[in-house]
């Protein structure tokens, strides 16, 4: 090969780097994984909303984000997985952040709530991942249920104390009152009273039989309750030191309570020298 010919080659060499330095790089292909939902709703025991999420691939599913919106006339009960899934402050919605979900898998989501209403009770989800969806479609689905009958019941405790002042010495009692206010038979009723320090325990009674006692708690398990209905527990007691005595009073119900708020009550006793 003579100088020319040598020439000729080096230089087509160069046009040639110089190509594919200008030519772009082949673009790396983008994940995608093909989600699809599902919604199951029944009533048994309660009413429930079983959601499944199924990743049919070709990547994994990340940051996987599932919103089950709930209908109206319901408290809620539960959410399974706890953790990855909480209702909202409102109750009307469960927000999940499942993670990651394997080609070829299914994550599952229980919601469980107690329908206040009757009727239609449709529940909805819908799941979004970080990897483009080739299949939008089935990212959401709905199933509903009837409901023809509902059980609630709202408890009530007050707690009231006598005398008020005595003295170190002198018997001192409580008395609890639990009502069911509205609207369906309240089961396994139970009152518990956290008594105060200092003080030595003489009787508990209430007037659905005798009442439990272990350290400073009182349980009373009273039964049903109808709509409307009351109990009266009385706690004696004999403080053994003067100042503030603090007891609490606290009903509770296998029936749902849509209202914590009157599920406890306080009082504070003086007592003398």
């Amino acid at each position: 090969m003579n100088s020319t010919h040598r020439t000729l080659v080096s230089g087509l060499i160069v046009a040639a780097m110089a190509l594919l330095v200008l030519l772009p790089a082949s673009p790396a292909l983008a994940a995608t994984a093909d989600l699809s939902v599902t919604v199951v709703a029944s009533d048994t025991p309660e009413l429930n909303y079983a959601v499944a999420v199924h990743n049919g691939g070709p990547d994994p599913a990340t940051a996987v984000v599932v919103v089950v919106t709930l209908p109206g006339g319901i408290i809620p009960i539960s959410v399974t997985p706890d953790g990855p899934c909480a209702f909202n402050g409102a109750g009307t919605q469960v927000d999940c952040s499942l993670g990651s979900i394997a080609n070829g898998t299914t994550a599952t989501v229980t919601v469980v709530v107690h329908g206040i209403t009757t009727g239609t009770k449709t529940g909805s989800a819908v799941a979004s991942a970080a990897e483009a969806d080739p299949n939008p479609g089935d990212n959401s689905h709905s199933d509903s249920v009837t409901l023809s009958a509902v059980g609630i019941a709202e408890m009530m405790v007050t707690l009231d104390d006598g005398p008020d002042p005595l003295n170190v010495g002198e018997t001192l009692t409580y008395t609890a009152v639990v009502t069911n206010v509205q609207d369906d038979d309240g089961q396994d009723v139970v009152l518990s009273v956290v008594l105060p320090f200092n003080v030595t325990f003489t009787s508990a009674r209430s007037d659905r039989g005798r009442c439990g006692h272990r350290g400073r708690l009182v349980t009373c398990k009273l039964g049903q309750f109808s709509p409307g209905t009351s109990s009266t527990a009385t706690i004696k007691v004999v403080p053994t030191v003067s100042g503030y005595l603090h007891a609490v009073a606290g009903v509770a119900s296998s029936t749902p309570d849509p209202s914590f708020a009157n599920n406890s009550a306080a009082v504070r006793t003086w007592v003398n020298p």
